[in-house]
């Protein structure tokens, strides 16, 4: 054999700071929710975030201090709808189906009166009809962009956002020419209008508006959910940093004897590196805005993730390590920009050394009172 290529120094790892993340309150009380089901009278068939901040009212005036909800990731504007908050198209950006219409500023110069007697019908129903709620809201949203005058602040908060929102708004508005699946869309897709653009752009800014309205009468803790779907606008953007032909699930355990297939593409640790880090402070920095504190949903992906490859079943795949306390100093680092205190969705299969890594930085755990088997006047 040939003599041995000689290896490049090693480089020294730079010290990470060591903080812990922003201090939760010592003892609270509040809700954890899921925003679409929160329904009103006045609701448009979905709980959205006019209910929240009713809602919110009255539990602060109960005692309450603390609401934690479902992830608010946006989805494409296509039909069917995508469900799940859980395989959102980004982390980065606001579901708009919960925005409330009439809140919008310049929405009562509108008549909205056809959409707001089929949204009462939308409302009997006792299952949420995504598409129809989507359909309705769209034209009701539509009309009022029309017509309304441009809201003071959209300028500022366009600027604020930068590219990102530009390459969102821009993503949707392919979206609904040619669908969400990018990875087929022709290499020219035709000329975009930029008032749709400007309209996807708009309807962020409200989305934010109404979610600020909310936080200000009770604490809000936002939801990061692992990952993101296929086929939406994270994968899109970060597609140089994905890992071709994988996706993220658990292995099989006694719930689930041949485990979980999640669906959701899975970032190589080494190409996150490269990236500075930028998805992961991304998601948390967006999620950390207009709430008190953020919980991260399976936060055993700092540490490992389980990846299944293409073809495979769950029960094939295997556990891929993170930079775990790279991770973990980028997350007390958002921590206490924003102020916000942080839980970890720690149930299910996590090791004692994760729990004690998370302790250690000032994350708080996820526990279920079902399996508390302690008294309650020695909870946290």
């Amino acid at each position: 054999m040939g003599a041995a290529a000689e290896r490049p120094p090693r480089r020294r790892r730079p010290k990470l700071p060591d903080d812990p993340c922003w201090p939760a309150p010592r003892r609270a009380w509040g809700w954890a929710i899921q925003l679409y089901a929160l329904r009103s009278q006045d609701s448009w068939g979905i709980g959205d975030l006019a209910d929240l901040c009713r809602f919110a009212r009255w539990s602060r005036k109960a005692g309450a201090s603390c609401i934690l909800l479902n992830p608010l990731g946006a989805q494409t504007p296509t039909l069917p709808y995508q469900a799940s908050p859980y395989y959102a198209s980004t982390r980065r950006f606001r579901n708009v189906i919960y925005l409330r219409p009439e809140e919008i500023e310049g929405a009562e110069r509108v008549d909205l009166s056809a959409e707001r007697d089929a949204a009462r019908g939308l409302n009997q129903q006792r299952l949420i009809g995504y598409d129809e709620v989507f359909k309705l809201k769209s034209e009701a949203l539509e009309k009022i962009f029309r017509i309304a005058p441009q809201p003071k602040g959209l300028s500022a908060f366009v600027a604020r956002q930068g590219t990102a929102l530009r390459d969102f708004a821009t993503f949707n508005a392919v979206c609904e020419v040619h669908g969400p699946a990018w990875r087929g869309w022709p290499e020219d897709v035709g000329h975009l209008s930029p008032e749709r653009i400007a309209f996807h752009q708009w309807l962020q800014f409200h989305v934010d508006q109404q979610l600020a309205r909310a936080s200000r009468e009770i604490g809000l803790i936002s939801d990061v959910p692992v990952g993101f779907a296929s086929d939406g606008f994270d994968a899109w953007r970060w597609r140089d940093y994905l890992a071709p032909g994988m996706r993220v699930g658990a292995p099989p355990d006694e719930f689930f004897r041949d485990g979980q297939d999640w669906g959701i593409p899975a970032f190589n640790p080494w190409k996150l590196g490269q990236a500075h880090w930028a998805p992961f402070i991304d998601a948390i920095r967006s999620a950390s805005g207009h709430a008190v504190g953020v919980r991260l949903d399976h936060v055993m992906g700092l540490f490992r993730l389980f990846w299944i490859p293409d073809g495979k079943t769950a029960a094939q795949g295997a556990y891929v390590k993170y930079p775990a306390q790279v991770l973990l100093s980028l997350l007390t680092g958002e921590s206490r920009r924003a102020q916000a205190f942080i839980i970890g969705e720690d149930l299910g299969l996590v090791g004692p050394a994760v729990r004690k890594n998370l302790r250690k930085k000032g994350s708080l755990s996820s526990q279920l009172v079902w399996f508390e088997g302690s008294d309650p006047d020695r909870w946290p």
